[in-house]
């Protein structure tokens, strides 16, 4: 056993050797690029477990997943053998298993064409990061709102102002929302925001 796993080990660190497969499990073989996915299935288990295989590549670690992938054939040839893979859950699953594989080919296609550039990356941080303190105040009447407006220009507080014309729930709090995410604002007070000096 350990000879075989030499040269594995071999592969592994020279991949331009030929071996034409790693194991036989009755009539069917077990590939060197097989072995890999399946190496690289089990660390990620183990991982899951809270054991790390990191920078172990040793004969204990390649011996086990050798044998657990001899397994699965073995338990899969035999599964076959009773006619299970006739069974009609069965056949469904593939199917399902081909339908995820199409779409995880077509994801990977059409994230190949998306270009995120530099300013659209940090403006999606600037919005997923940023909140704001809003203040308003809301009513129907334009001339309340015009009056609003002019008192605020001419220098009366905003939260008095707020109390006196808002026709909101929190008109009593001076119009105060809250700090509000940029990202779950409306796209007009974004604008807004970023059109207002601070202060």
């Amino acid at each position: 056993m350990k000879k075989s796993f030499l040269f594995i080990i071999l592969f592994i660190l020279f991949p331009n050797l030929l071996f034409a497969f790693l194991a036989k499990v009755n009539d069917e073989v077990i590939e060197v690029d097989d072995f890999k996915n399946a190496l690289s299935d089990f660390h990620f288990l183990m991982q899951m477990r809270g054991r790390t295989t990191a920078g172990k590549l040793n004969l204990d670690i390649l011996e086990n997943a050798l044998q657990r992938m001899i397994e699965n054939y073995l338990i899969a040839q035999e599964a076959k053998r009773l006619g299970l893979d006739k069974e009609t859950d069965y056949l469904n699953a593939i199917e399902e298993y081909k339908r995820d594989l199409c779409l995880d080919a077509l994801w990977e296609e059409e994230l190949k064409n998306i270009i995120i550039t530099d300013e659209e990356l940090r403006k999606i941080y600037r919005e997923r990061n940023t909140k704001v303190h809003v203040y308003q105040i809301f009513t129907k009447d334009k001339k309340k709102a015009k009056e609003a407006l002019r008192r605020i220009k001419a220098g009366e507080g905003f939260k008095e102002v707020a109390k006196k014309f808002s026709e909101d729930p929190q008109a009593a709090k001076g119009g105060d929302l809250g700090f509000i995410p940029l990202e779950r604002m409306p796209e007009k007070w974004k604008k807004t925001v970023f059109s207002l000096s601070p202060g």
